[in-house]
């Protein structure tokens, strides 16, 4: 590694002042980007690293044209938040997703049936947990890795009750998507 210019060295070190978050608020900060973009904590945290070393990678580059304000933190908060709208925009609503998956198309086909067997019913639940184990559960927790929320959410379909949900309001895509599944388990379950 090359040794820095003293306007380097000052250019990084200044910007790494400008971005220092105390306590946890670093890790807080990806939290709360995850839940505003309902995009998963790793992918929110690998914005977040990128956009620092590509501020970095300006001032190594070119630090004679790097500005005072390209050092801020508002600067580098505005790259992150840039970047995860750009994300964000692709993003399909999780009970499009849900609904139009091809599991869920299964199921209702399934529950459109008259007269569903015991045997039936047994196997619909099964295939309205694994559903909401692949399109609802994992996707939270992905956006929960580290948090202490994590440990909260259940595998479980059934287990995520409204008491549950509730702690769970800052995701309100994921849980009208539970809410959803747990109706069509309901309905159905008076049926047979």
């Amino acid at each position: 590694m090359s040794q820095l210019t003293p306007e380097q060295e000052s250019a990084i070190i200044q910007f790494k002042q400008n971005i220092h978050l105390p306590g946890d608020g670093f890790h807080s900060m990806i939290i709360e980007l995850c839940k505003e973009y309902q995009l998963p904590f790793q992918k929110v945290r690998t914005i977040v690293m990128n956009a620092q070393a590509g501020i970095e990678t300006q001032i190594l580059c070119n630090v004679s044209t790097t500005t005072d304000v390209q050092l801020t933190k508002a600067h580098w908060v505005a790259v992150i938040r840039a970047k995860l709208e750009e994300m964000a925009d692709s993003n399909v609503p999780l009970m499009e997703q849900l609904t139009s998956s091809q599991r869920y198309q299964k199921v209702k086909e399934k529950l459109a049936k008259p007269g569903i067997s015991e045997e039936e019913r047994e196997q619909i639940l099964a295939e309205l947990e694994d559903i909401y184990e692949y399109e609802v559960c994992n996707p939270l927790r992905a956006m929960l890795r580290t948090s202490t929320l994590f440990w909260a959410v259940k595998s479980d379909l059934f287990e995520m009750t409204k008491e549950q949900r509730q702690k769970f309001s800052d995701y309100p895509q994921h849980m009208e998507a539970t809410e959803h599944l747990l109706k069509l388990a309901e309905s159905f379950g008076n049926r047979c």
